[in-house]
């Protein structure tokens, strides 16, 4: 186990003497209270469990802040291939039965976690785009970095300019290749993530976009979110918060959006790339792990699991435990 901030560990010995104190401070609360010898004073239930659950406790947040990780074990020599995801980020990503239901962008982050961790050596770079295209990260190695980026920065309308100019989105990724190939020179791939409702205008134009990412030497996979039965868009307050019981509306009526697999297979087929479901994690793994080089002695850089999470479990069981403790 390895910590981001080993120096607070220091404060880990602070926990002796303030066990120390405690118990000192339990023992002179039970001389007090047998001197008063009052009835309606009683004495602390369970004192002992108490002294332990606090200093556990804080044991438990000192090691939270120290950042605890465990590093994981790189191959020296890897498969490695360098792949853009494409995030439609627009409204109809929102979609969703109720606001007790997960939303189309939620299972496209939980597909982009599995992919980004099932292929290690790989590096990953994230756009989103609406009738804009915003770059959200550069190419990088770093997997704990890129699973923060899908967990708060990847959210609806994070470009927010209504519809969605997917043409445009392809073209500006194979221009950045042509003006950055020492970084974007091994990029093949652009993993377009969407629900494939883009406008009649937007899909006439998109025949612009195949020669010149032919001419880049990218292909594009789709991968498709939503229902083909249809599914309403909750309106959002200004937090992006889902309001329960209103949905968008047009013409008087309840707006649907559904998944139209047509045009994202279109854009596959037309680039040379491939059509993947949403369930289809594993099925895009193998063919992504096919298309990567062999790249002996790369030098990865080190890489880490967070084990925060435990340590805040152990903390947080402490304090239920202190509190239903202090009830008795």
């Amino acid at each position: 186990m390895i910590f981001q901030n080993p120096q607070i560990l220091f404060l880990l010995l602070l926990l002796l003497p303030a066990g120390y104190v405690l118990q000192s401070g339990r023992r002179k609360t039970e001389r007090i209270l047998d001197k008063l010898a009052d009835a309606s004073v009683g004495k602390p239930a369970h004192p002992l469990a108490l002294q332990v659950l606090s200093l556990f406790l804080l044991a438990s947040l000192l090691l939270v802040a120290a950042g605890p990780q465990r590093k994981l074990a790189m191959p020296d020599t890897a498969q490695s291939g360098k792949f853009v995801f494409l995030l439609d980020v627009s409204r109809s990503m929102a979609a969703r039965a109720s606001c007790d239901d997960k939303m189309q962008m939620d299972y496209a982050r939980e597909f982009l976690k599995t992919i980004v961790t099932g292929l290690p050596a790989a590096e990953f770079a994230f756009a989103g785009f609406s009738e804009l295209t915003f770059p959200f990260t550069e190419l990088s190695f770093d997997k704990l970095y890129l699973q923060e980026v899908i967990d708060n920065g990847l959210f609806v309308e994070s470009v927010p300019v209504p519809g969605s100019d997917i043409g445009n989105a392809l073209l500006l990724i194979a221009e950045k290749k042509t003006i950055e190939p020492t970084v974007y020179a091994g990029v093949e791939h652009v993993l377009l993530v969407s629900d494939g409702d883009f406008s009649e205008e937007v899909s006439r134009k998109l025949s612009e976009s195949f020669p010149v990412m032919k001419e880049a030497g990218i292909v594009v996979d789709s991968i498709g979110f939503g229902s083909v039965d249809g599914l309403p868009i909750p309106t959002l307050d200004a937090q992006r918060n889902c309001l329960e019981g209103r949905f968008e509306r047009a013409e008087g009526k309840e707006f649907y959006t559904r998944l139209f697999e047509q045009p994202l297979r279109m854009i596959a087929e037309q680039s040379g790339g491939q059509y993947f479901a949403a369930n289809e994690q594993q099925k895009l793994l193998s063919y992504l792990a096919s298309s990567q080089h062999e790249a002996t002695g790369l030098k990865l850089p080190p890489q880490a699991e967070d084990l925060s999470p435990i340590f805040l479990l152990l903390a947080t069981l402490s304090l239920f435990g202190l509190v239903y403790l202090r009830r008795f």
